[in-house]
């Protein structure tokens, strides 16, 4: 993709690190289903969607000024 060109070239990250990212994107989707599932149950949709897209606007403002791999791996996972 073309985030990990970009960083690949910009921060010199090997491809074991690029896959360390995507490892954590993914991750990111399991943990968010379940906690989405449970938030949803208790609170209702409205509020879970609401809380959510709150989490990843600020998420992912974040990530872009991410200084090193750990931070965008993590930001990256609440995205």
């Amino acid at each position: 993709s073309l985030l990990y060109s970009a960083l690949h070239t910009e921060w010199g990250l090997s491809k074991i690190e690029e896959g360390l990212l995507a490892g954590f994107i993914f991750i990111g989707f399991l943990v968010g289903n379940i906690v989405g599932g449970y938030l949803g149950d208790r609170w209702g949709r409205r509020k879970t969607l609401l809380l959510s897209g709150t989490v990843f606007v600020t998420a992912a403002a974040a990530s872009a000024f991410s200084p090193d791999l750990i931070t965008l791996c993590l930001l990256r996972m609440i995205v």
